[in-house]
């Protein structure tokens, strides 16, 4: 989680607790709403991965670690010297 994201929750909570005296008022909806797409968002980023975008976090954190050993797995492959072209 983004410190940036743990902010937003926190904001979110304060401002839901705060909020909650003065009833269900259109600013406290749009309030919530604009908080809650600030985290939407933060979720999106966290679950894509090359421009896919994951079912879950831990899904992303995996395909990450794949991709990464892709990558370094095809670093070492030296194409101009393949073992065929003997």
């Amino acid at each position: 989680m983004y410190t940036s994201e743990k902010l937003a929750l926190e904001a979110r909570k304060s401002f839901d607790e705060e909020s909650e005296n003065y009833g269900s008022t259109q600013a406290r909806k749009n309030g919530l709403a604009k908080i809650d797409a600030v985290l939407a968002d933060y979720d999106l980023k966290a679950r894509t991965v090359e421009e896919f975008v994951m079912s879950t976090r831990e899904e992303a954190d995996r395909a990450r670690q794949q991709l990464s050993d892709i990558k370094q797995l095809l670093s070492g492959l030296d194409y101009e010297h393949s073992e065929n072209d003997a």
